[in-house]
């Protein structure tokens, strides 16, 4: 599957909203499909699997514009959380101060995976 990265960030970018919507998977899943890959929409927690069909891969060594973070789920927050890094800032449906969205995850910094597509 052709990846077109630009597209996906543009996405993210254009439509991050000004606080949280409570619908970070389905936003990400929309950026993704944006590009050009057909990715199956899941819990934010469970996108890595749908990721990996797409043919993203787990990435290691330094971010690059483009990456997913998923984000496992924490006591209140039950769905985990998925969000872009578009190169100088996380996004998900909103723009992050870091790539954890909030201070229960910044607290508890759940485990995550990074998912990259060339």
């Amino acid at each position: 599957m052709l990846w077109n990265k630009k597209a996906a960030i543009d996405y993210v970018q254009l439509h991050a909203q000004g606080k949280s919507t409570h619908y970070c998977a389905r936003f990400v899943c929309s950026a993704v499909r944006a590009s050009g890959i057909d990715l199956t929409c899941a819990n934010a927690k469970d996108m890595g699997y749908h990721l990996i069909n797409a043919g993203f891969y787990v990435a290691h060594g330094p971010l690059q514009a483009g990456d997913i973070a998923v984000i496992q789920s924490t006591q209140h927050h039950e769905y985990g959380h998925v969000c872009m890094f578009d190169g100088y800032q996380w996004i998900s449906d909103f723009r992050q101060h870091t790539m954890y969205p909030g201070p229960e995850y910044r607290k508890l910094q759940p485990s995550y995976i990074i998912y990259r597509h060339d």
